[in-house]
Formats: C-alpha cells, structure tokens, sequence
C-alpha cells in the first residue's frame, strides 16, 4: 500500500505544480521566496523519486531470488524423478 502512495506521490504533484507557475502571477515567480521554494520542493521531489525507485529495486530482487530459488526446486524435483524412473 506504500508503494502505491508513494508513486502517486512522485507523479501527481509535479503535475499540479506545473499548474501552479502557470498560473502564479509574474510578480510572485519574481520573488526569491518562490525561487527558494521551487528549488526545495525540486530537492523533495527527487528525494521522494529516489526513495520510491530504491524500494522498487529492492522489491524487484526479493521477487527475482524467489522465483529463482521456485525454479532451481522444481528443476530439481523434475531431474530427483527422472533418475528414479532410470
């Protein structure tokens, strides 16, 4: 359920801040507090990206090791029962 969350999280609000400097006025984009704010929820942002692929790949490779290991057993019981039938 994290998973989900989270990669809602990365793709939704970069969607709605584009939104957002479209339709700020020119005078506040001006500001050093939006620049400042723009550049820290960039940071967020990539942070939040990082995090989402990091657990992704994580996950990736718990399922990889498992089919691994479910393939290596029933190769093995298939190869157990052919040399029995020999």
């Amino acid at each position: 359920m994290v998973d989900l969350g989270l990669g809602w999280t990365v793709v939704v609000p970069p969607f709605l801040f584009a939104i957002v400097v479209e339709l700020a006025p020119k005078q506040l984009r001006d500001s050093t507090a939006w620049r400042v704010g723009v550049i820290a929820f960039g940071i967020a942002l990539s942070a939040l990206t990082w995090f989402q692929m990091d657990r992704a790949d994580k996950g990736a490779s718990k399922d990889r090791e498992a089919a691994i290991i479910e393939t290596a057993a029933e190769t093995s019981g298939i190869v157990n029962s052919k040399i029995r039938e020999t």
